[in-house]
């Protein structure tokens, strides 16, 4: 009896080797069909069990790389002199770096993930001036899905800061923003010294 993988091709047959010349029943035939599917079926079963852990091993191996880069880039957020927030479409914050925490003086870094971008707002108007002008202009960059460069704007402790806005799209779906923040306080000093 042939043994056809369903895929049709033919790897060998199981035959039933003797001294003397017989001649087969139905019944024996039939049996011997059966012991070709069944010798089929698990030539099949071992190799998509092999298949199966290749592929899991591969996964594996993926999501270990995956980790190892997200700890790579947010070692390398985190030591940035920027502060960096990063946002979903549902304008929840995913990540801000401690940059961004030093900047607003906050030790909020646990209770701002999951926080909506706005509320946040809210919790730094200490430091913001026209707070709402703020948070009107956060919210319409946002509606608009478009980045901007180098807003300026002064903290009420005199400080100068700039924010850029980097919409993120995958698949050509919009995933949310990063959001930049760089002291040019110092950089500012020395303009208006030069000047």
């Amino acid at each position: 009896a042939p043994l056809i993988l369903k895929n049709g091709h033919i790897i060998g047959t199981v035959c039933v080797i003797d001294t003397q010349k017989r001649n087969l029943t139905y019944e024996q035939k039939l049996g011997l069909k059966i012991i070709s599917k069944q010798v089929v079926d698990q030539i099949e079963k071992s190799s998509l069990h092999r298949d199966l852990v290749f592929a899991l091993n591969n996964m594996s191996d993926q999501k270990n790389s995956f980790q190892k880069l997200h700890g790579q880039l947010t070692g390398l957020i985190n030591h940035l002199d920027s502060g960096i927030i990063a946002s979903n479409d549902e304008n929840e914050i995913l990540f801000a770096n401690h940059a961004f925490l030093e900047m607003t003086r906050s030790d909020l870094l646990i209770q701002l993930r999951g926080k909506n971008i706005f509320k946040i707002w809210d919790e730094f108007d200490f430091f913001l001036p026209a707070h709402e002008n703020f948070a009107l202009i956060s919210k319409n960059i946002i509606d608009q899905k478009k980045g901007t460069k180098n807003e300026m704007f002064h903290l009420m402790d005199g400080r100068v800061i700039a924010r850029n806005h980097i919409p993120l799209f995958f698949d050509q779906k919009y995933s949310g923003f990063i959001w930049v923040f760089t002291d040019l306080t110092h950089q500012k000093k020395a303009d208006d010294l030069i000047e």
